[in-house]
């Protein structure tokens, strides 16, 4: 079936997909396939779809990406659908696979590189990157545990003619699975303070393991109260607090009990702790059990900041926190719905940027004062687009992007081109306040892909737009150089141009075109930078093969030519000329195309006269023969060319 008519079909097939789909099974056929290069998109794209919430809006964004693969659309450069996260971590026994999916016109090709710019090789039996750009880390033992392969910094690289992206960073991590137990023991608290339990993980899994709630006399679960108003506040990092603790507390046991995010193991410790509540004969200053220098929160998430103490009487909290230029005033914090304390600790709800910064707990009681300082630092998921997306610029004029991002914090920003960084050179290039890239006169060089990424000490995140050129005259790159050898070796001649829209290149030998002999091999192919890269191949080069080669690029815009020689060892040639015809008055050039080296002399006769024999009239010591102001029954005729190399032996043609 002719390509048009495939293509008006799958894209009908594609409308009727849209409108009445099945979410029982995919609207049409996982076994057709379209184009070629749609083979190598078609089965992440589909796994993708029907594996995500949003998966009416993929099947809308994969059908746009079936237009552009088709070829009716322009050149896109690779954009990602499937962007690796931030944060890989996995079990030595389950290995990782880490997706990383790209769209482009061309479909763009997939590579992952390290932290060093290099490209991740596979490892035998540890890494693989698969055809469809998924990077593999395989199950492996303890022994062969590898830093550069397991714990590692790696980037997803996309990139097709019109030029590359990077992914964020992918921070990769094999942890070891091992045998761990958690324990809990007993803690001395006077009565009516907060007692604090702590569940104690080995170092060595702690950032892989939460504490999720605690068991009391092995039978009742003991969670978070805290937003209720009520006594048990379960911290994630392993402390258990119980406020206005009585002597009833006392009689009871507590266990902790925690998951491994990557095992999804349930563990309850191994040791039971218990609260040995006693009673104070006489003043106790305050004395801090439990708090933080710095913690961590996400924008609208519940943060509970501890705060806990014993003493006797009975200490009383109160929370302040820093403010004005450079945090030089102190200001109590005014509790409202949003924001409460239970004894010591101080609930957030829907916690906002603006509740970032370092608070004081202050304690106190007759017999003294204690304070602590905790940073709450409230981060928000980075994400980073550019404006405009695509814009086309003719060479010479001035171009844009604007970064604009969200999140918090926001350690850096920093602009890519085609995957490589792009700096200010204060001249043509420009970067102001770091969000406003300007190209001041966009050369052919700058058409490609742009990114600007945003990070900070937890993720990045990057956005992507795309930089066309208007028309721009064809131009070379690279040229062949004039060449002498002898008879009988292979040889190339190679020219590389690039313009917009793409130039064509040909070839001539003597302002002719190239001989049609098996010997003579044209070919070409585009670069990965779009350029034109052009070549003859003659082999077993002969004496004939000599003589001026020229390659021309051509385009709608313009055409830009480049000749050189090449010279063959060998007795005089002369390339057979055909016959001209001249208008009187006008100036008429005839070329005496010659092979053969060294050439001595070439000389032009006419009848047995040797020219010039008037002031009309010039030879070239190239061989060529101009005539002015031809004149009707005086300069017409037949017109001899001679070549003679040092030893006398001469060849000749006829025009």
């Amino acid at each position: 079936m002719p390509k048009k008519r495939y293509n008006e079909r799958c894209r009908g097939r594609w409308s009727q997909a849209v409108i009445s789909w099945s979410p029982r099974r995919p609207p049409w056929p996982p076994e057709e396939r379209g184009p070629s290069n749609t083979r190598r998109l078609w089965p992440p794209l589909t796994n993708m779809i029907w594996n995500t919430p949003n998966w009416p809006l993929l099947l809308l964004l994969l059908a746009y990406v079936r237009g552009f693969e088709s070829g009716m659309e322009k050149r896109m450069g690779p954009v990602f659908i499937s962007e690796p996260p931030s944060q890989v971590d996995f079990l030595n026994t389950t290995g990782a696979s880490v997706d990383c999916l790209a769209y482009g016109n061309p479909s763009p090709r997939v590579r992952w590189r390290l932290r060093d710019g290099s490209l991740a090789e596979n490892v035998p039996g540890l890494r693989q990157t698969l055809p469809n750009g998924t990077l593999v880390l395989w199950p492996f033992r303890p022994e062969h545990y590898r830093q550069d392969v397991h714990a590692d910094v790696y980037r997803c690289e996309a990139a097709n003619v019109v030029g590359t992206v990077l992914s964020r960073d992918v921070h990769v991590r094999g942890v070891v699975k091992q045998y761990y137990e958690v324990q809990v023991y007993d803690e001395y608290v006077i009565r009516g303070n907060t007692a604090v339990l702590t569940c104690h993980v080995p170092s060595f899994v702690k950032d892989y393991v939460t504490v999720t709630s605690w068991i009391r006399d092995d039978v009742l679960t003991v969670a978070s109260t805290v937003l209720e108003g009520g006594r048990y506040s379960v911290f994630s990092s392993g402390e258990l607090h119980i406020r206005n603790v009585t002597p009833d507390d006392g009689s009871m046991s507590y266990r902790c009990q925690t998951s491994h995010r990557l095992t999804h193991e349930i563990i309850v410790s191994a040791t039971s702790g218990r609260l040995i509540v006693t009673d104070s004969s006489g003043t106790v200053p305050p004395r801090v059990t439990d708090s933080r220098t710095a913690l961590s929160a996400v924008q609208g998430d519940v943060v509970e900041l501890p705060c806990a103490a014993q003493g006797f009487p009975v200490p009383r909290y109160s929370w302040y926190k820093y403010s004005g230029r450079n945090n030089s005033q102190l200001l109590p914090v005014y509790h409202d719905p949003r924001m409460a304390q239970l004894s010591g600790s101080l609930v957030i709800r829907q916690v906002s940027l603006e509740d970032g910064g370092k608070y004081v707990c202050l304690i106190s009681n007759s017999a003294g004062e204690e304070r602590t300082e905790l940073l709450l630092i409230v981060t928000a998921h980075l994400t980073a687009h550019i404006q405009p997306q695509q814009q086309t610029i003719d060479v010479g004029r001035p171009a844009k992007f604007n970064c604009s991002f969200a999140g918090h914090p926001v350690n850096g920003i920093s602009w890519i081109k085609d995957g490589s960084p792009l700096f200010e050179d204060g001249v043509r290039i420009k970067l102001s306040s770091r969000v406003l890239l300007t190209i001041v006169s966009v050369q052919r060089e700058d058409s490609g892909m742009y990114q600007c990424f945003v990070f900070n000490d937890v993720e990045s995140a990057q956005g992507t737009a795309q930089l066309l050129l208007g028309d721009a005259a064809p131009v070379f790159h690279y040229v062949f150089t004039e060449e002498t050898l002898q008879p009988g070796p292979f040889i190339s001649l190679k020219c590389v141009a690039s313009g917009n829209p793409l130039p064509q290149i040909t070839w001539t030998l003597d302002g002719s075109l190239l001989p049609e002999d098996q010997r003579f091999r044209v070919g070409d192919y585009i670069t990965m930078q779009g350029r034109v890269v052009s070549y003859v191949n003659i082999s077993q080069v002969r004496v004939e093969d000599g003589g001026e080669y020229e390659c021309h690029a051509r385009s709608t815009v313009g055409i830009v030519s480049h000749a050189a020689r090449l010279n063959v060892y060998g007795l005089p040639y002369i390339r057979p000329m055909k016959d001209v015809s001249a208008v009187a008055g006008e100036s008429l050039m005839l070329r005496c195309h010659v092979a053969g080296y060294p050439i001595d002399t070439i000389t032009w006769h006419r009848g047995n006269s040797r020219l010039p024999i008037n002031r009309r009239q010039e030879v070239f010591l190239n061989g060529t023969l101009i005539i002015q102001d031809v004149q009707r029954g005086v300069d017409d005729g037949t017109y001899k060319c001679k070549a003679w190399n040092k030893q006398g032996q001469n060849a000749f043609g006829t025009v």
